[in-house]
C-alpha cells in the first residue's frame, strides 16, 4: 500500500504536550501506514489532572480514535470510537472518582480505521460510537489487558499485536489514490477533479468515502486542506494569510480566517501561541 503517512502528518492543537496524563508513542514500522500514534496516561494515575490543565482543545486532525477510559478501582472500562472531526471543540477534564484510572487510545489515520472493522463507517464523522460495535475483538482483548494496570508502552505493545493479527483488508486503492491527489494538491481539488483523476463517478466516490471514512469527499478535502495549512504553520512557526490563500485555494483572506477559526476556535496567531505552550484563548 502507498504510505500516505510520509506526506500527511496530522497534528493536534498542542503537539508538544507531554505529561503523565497525556503522552504519545509512535507505532511499529508495520503499523506506521495506518496508526498515527498510541496515546494515553503514561501509567495508571491516582490523582486527577492538575487544575491548570483546564479545557483541552480538540481540532480536526484527520484521524479517528478508539479511546479507552478506565476506573481500575471499580473495574470499569469504557471504549468509544471517535469518527473524523470536521469542527473544533473544547473537551473538559475527565471526571475523577478518586481511584486508580487509566486512559489508552489508538489514533488511526482517516483512511485506516476501516481496515480493522468489517462494518462500514458511514455516518461516523463527528460522532462518538461504542467501539465494541465496530471493533469487538480488539475492544474485548484490550479491555482485559488494561485491567492489569500496566504502562502506556506495555499497553501499546499489546495493541500492536492485536492490530497486526486483526487487520481485515488494505484500504481501497481508489480511496488512497483520491487522498494522495488531495494531499499533493494541498486540498485545492474539486469533486470534478477527483472524478477525473480516479476514474470514479461522483456517486461512486461518495459511497467510497462514506463507507471508509464516514464523511463525504468534500468534507474530507476541507479537513485535509485545513490540516495541511496547520502543519505548515507548525513547521515554519509563522502564518501569512496572503500566501495561504493562494497556496491552499481559499476564496479570500476572510474566508480562510473564518474556516480556520471554525476548526481551531481561535485565530492563527493565537493557535501558534497555544501550540508553543501558551494559554491563549479564542
Amino acid at each position: 500500500m502507498y504510505d500516505l503517512s510520509d506526506h500527511f502528518s496530522p497534528a493536534t492543537a498542542q503537539p508538544l504536550m507531554n505529561s503523565l496524563y497525556y503522552c504519545e508513542l509512535p507505532p511499529c514500522a508495520a503499523l506506521k501506514p495506518y496508526v498515527r500514534c498510541f496515546w494515553g496516561t503514561v501509567r495508571p494515575v491516582t490523582s486527577p489532572e492538575p487544575p491548570s490543565t483546564g479545557k483541552s482543545l480538540v481540532i480536526p486532525d484527520g484521524c479517528m480514535d478508539i479511546i479507552f477510559r478506565g476506573d481500575l478501582t471499580k473495574d470499569s472500562i469504557s471504549a468509544y470510537f471517535c469518527g473524523l472531526d470536521e469542527n473544533g471543540w473544547n473537551s473538559g477534564s475527565s471526571a475523577f472518582s478518586g481511584g486508580m484510572s487509566v486512559t489508552f487510545a489508538v489514533r488511526f489515520y482517516l483512511w485506516a480505521a476501516g481496515s480493522f472493522t468489517s462494518d462500514a463507517l458511514s455516518g461516523s464523522a463527528g460522532r462518538g460510537i461504542e467501539a465494541a460495535a465496530l471493533f469487538p475483538g480488539f475492544v474485548r482483548n484490550m479491555t482485559e489487558f488494561l485491567r492489569r494496570g500496566l504502562t502506556l508502552r506495555e499497553n501499546a505493545d499489546f495493541a500492536e499485536r492485536l492490530l497486526l493479527r486483526g487487520m481485515l483488508r488494505q484500504p481501497e486503492d481508489n480511496l488512497m489514490n483520491a487522498l494522495e491527489f488531495i494531499v499533493s494538491r494541498c486540498g485545492r481539488v474539486t469533486a470534478a477533479d477527483l472524478s477525473i483523476h480516479t476514474g470514479c463517478s461522483a456517486k461512486r466516490l461518495q459511497r467510497l468515502f462514506n463507507s471508509n471514512v464516514g464523511a463525504s469527499p468534500k468534507a474530507v478535502m476541507s479537513v485535509i486542506r485545513y490540516q495541511l495549512l496547520w502543519q505548515e504553520m507548525l513547521r515554519t512557526g509563522s502564518f501569512s494569510a496572503l500566501d495561504a490563500v493562494e497556496k491552499y485555494g481559499y476564496y479570500d483572506q476572510p474566508h480562510l480566517l473564518h474556516d480556520f477559526k471554525r476548526r481551531h476556535l481561535m485565530t492563527p496567531q493565537a493557535a501558534l501561541e497555544l501550540a508553543r505552550g501558551g494559554n491563549s484563548g479564542t
